[in-house]
């Protein structure tokens, strides 16, 4: 009787360790994406949008576009800041969801955020 039960509590536990490893996984994959996402903010959106805001002052105070302009540069930039909050956001939700995946704290890297 014994005999027949642990191959099925070994089947039971590797059917356990792979759906494990599946979510370590896909939680690995997550935070990747989550970085790669917060990187292309902080490196370019969120440069470019500045650079929109200074050339909208620059054009702006020499008169050749309208104020509504400028305001819409500056809205633009408070819109890509937004979103980089947001994806540093989601970077840390799903940090911890790998955490809870691996049963504890992530060890510890070289840069611990996005």
């Amino acid at each position: 009787m014994l005999y027949c039960k642990v191959p099925d509590t070994l089947a039971s536990h590797n059917r356990h360790r792979r759906c494990d490893n599946f979510e370590v996984q896909q939680a690995v994959s997550r935070l990747r994406e989550s970085e790669k996402a917060f990187k292309l903010y902080e490196r370019r959106i969120l440069p470019a949008a500045r650079e929109n805001v200074k050339a909208g002052v620059a054009t702006y105070t020499t008169g050749k576009v309208p104020f509504l302009s400028l305001i819409d540069a500056q809205r633009n930039l408070v819109g890509q800041r937004e979103r980089a909050y947001e994806t540093a956001a989601e970077y840390f939700r799903r940090s911890a969801a790998l955490e809870r995946a691996i049963g504890g704290p992530m060890p510890d890297t070289s840069s611990s955020s996005p």
